[in-house]
């Protein structure tokens, strides 16, 4: 009788559980205001910034995540062509809802990877980069923007612009090189010295570093990270 004894307990807390857990919605659209179908909706863990529940936007740009357990969140979304973008922290308490509102993509840059821009010869001619490709950087190793390379730098070394790097609580962030700043966003020019986790991102996220050598270079995320991955793929394009 005692295994039947701890099934109904178990069936029990498990109900309560469910009995407790929220809901989160919203919608994805771009800057227009225009719905954004089978856009990716991941929401984080705030402070670990791990994903905890994903799902897709419908035919109407709409999401709603149910079962959500009690705790502090964000949202992100993003779709190809568009810049992924972060939501701020909120927290969810029971039972409650959440309205996330409207999370607003922006269209992707012209020098993001898989995007291509034509102006059919009316404007003036685009600067060209001085650098960019593609490349994978393990842990507590980094990347040279200004020299442009397929191959990371595992070592201490004063060319390095960007670090992938483990911090203190074994989270995975990107961090600027000793000579360099990082602005998380790339939607104003305040570069700083602080890192930025990158726990959670995926596809579409941009972050924007000034080089050593006082250059600009664009820099973005390629596939999901995650604390458990070993790696990190970036496309990079550097300006003077």
């Amino acid at each position: 009788m005692r295994p039947r004894f701890w099934c109904i307990v178990a069936a029990a807390v498990s109900l309560v559980s469910l009995a407790r857990a929220g809901e989160v919605k919203g919608f994805v659209r771009d800057a227009a205001g225009n719905q954004i179908p089978n856009a990716e909706v991941r929401l984080i863990s705030a402070a670990a910034r791990v994903v905890q529940y994903r799902t897709r936007t419908g035919n109407d740009g709409s999401f709603r995540i149910e079962d959500v357990q009690p705790g502090a969140y964000a949202i992100r979304a993003g779709m190809p062509g568009f810049r992924e973008e972060l939501g701020p922290d909120f927290i969810l308490k029971g039972v409650a809802v959440v309205e996330a509102g409207s999370i607003l993509l922006q269209f992707a840059g012209c020098d993001a990877p898989g995007v291509s821009c034509d102006d059919f010869g009316f404007g003036p001619p685009r600067t060209p980069p001085i650098r960019e490709g593609q490349i994978e950087v393990g842990r507590n190793c980094g990347v040279n923007l200004d020299e442009g390379t397929d191959k990371a730098i595992c070592r201490d070394d004063k060319r390095i612009d960007l670090w992938f790097h483990v911090d203190s609580e074994a989270r995975l962030e990107l961090k600027p090189g000793r000579s360099a700043a990082l602005s998380p966003s790339c939607k104003n020019t305040e570069f700083k010295k602080d890192a930025l986790l990158v726990g959670g991102r995926g596809p579409g996220s941009q972050v924007c570093i000034l080089t050593k050598n006082g250059h600009h270079s664009f820099v973005y995320v390629e596939e999901e990270v995650s604390n458990t991955s070993p790696s990190i793929k970036l496309y990079y394009v550097t300006y003077k």
